[in-house]
């Protein structure tokens, strides 16, 4: 009998505390990869390797920060909304459908503004450090491990 009420308890405070977490999360789809890693103390990290002057450390401060101001948050109705369908008692399929295309749909303009700030980024560069960030590119889409040691997706071998 004490064991079944050890499983009963253990499995309850498991359900519960991921349905805690899951409550909590304000978006249920990750965000793109770029946005995982922070932002490194002297800009973002595919500029790694390549020596800014001032004035390009400048501009690429106020283009972040122009970008920051940019990006929108989830309202308040939005979070509401989804954490109602995640703790709701019966899963409303329609809900879940229609919130789904409303993340969707910011993940799209989240996508889009991350792309229109990392063309403005690019083009603080000289012609010569546009040319070593384009061969840094390539050749970190050439490397034969990943981070986490996972072979790249088109690998041949």
């Amino acid at each position: 009998m004490r064991k079944l009420t050890s499983l009963i308890l253990a499995t309850s405070l498991a359900f519960g505390a991921a349905s805690v977490v899951h409550a909590q999360a304000e978006n249920l789809t990750p965000p793109p990869a770029s946005q995982h890693r922070p932002m490194h103390p002297h800009g973002p990290d595919f500029f790694h390797g390549i020596k800014l002057t001032d004035a390009q450390k400048q501009q690429v401060r106020e283009i972040m920060k122009q970008s920051h101001q940019q990006m929108k948050r989830p309202s308040v109705e939005q979070r509401r909304a989804a954490h109602q369908i995640v703790a709701s008692d019966s899963f409303d399929q329609a809900k879940a459908e229609a919130e789904a295309a409303s993340q969707a749909a910011g993940a799209k303009d989240r996508a889009f503004q991350r792309l229109q700030t990392e063309n403005k980024l690019y083009n603080v560069l000289t012609p010569e450090q546009k040319k070593q960030y384009n061969e840094d590119f390539e050749r970190h889409l050439t490397e034969k491990h990943d981070h986490k040691g996972h072979a790249p997706q088109n690998s041949a071998g």
